[in-house]
């Protein structure tokens, strides 16, 4: 078993479906223990993402959240994954992201995910 801990600091610029701009500033704290069957991931972060809605027209939103990250290996290279996710701002919701940015509160998500070498060099 081994820990990995980490501090990092991210600016990104990305866009979403309705091809807004968004520029995000994170900080996050985070580690991650593995063995030979199963992978844990924890981290805790805050953010400031200003989104470019249209031209000329824009919001900001901060929030902190944390998140864990569970996999475990199965038989024929398959792995289950579990991903938990909860947000909560930090400040009062611009009304013009509605729509725009990802709800706040808890999410969750189940995987089942394989990996495949296709060649070695």
């Amino acid at each position: 078993m081994c820990g990995d801990p980490s501090v990092s600091y991210d600016r990104t610029v990305d866009t979403n479906i309705l091809a807004d701009v968004i520029t995000e500033d994170r900080f996050t704290i985070s580690g991650q223990f593995t063995d030979a069957t199963w992978i844990a991931h924890g981290a805790a972060f805050v953010s400031r993402a200003h989104y470019f809605i249209d031209e000329g027209l824009g919001a900001e939103e901060r929030v902190a959240g944390a998140t864990f990250t569970g996999s475990y290996a199965l038989p024929q290279q398959l792995s289950l994954g579990l991903t938990l996710e909860g947000v909560l701002g930090i400040s009062a919701r611009d009304p013009m992201l509605d729509g725009h940015a990802l709800p706040r509160g808890l999410r969750a998500f189940a995987t089942l995910s394989t990996t495949r070498t296709l060649w070695k060099l």
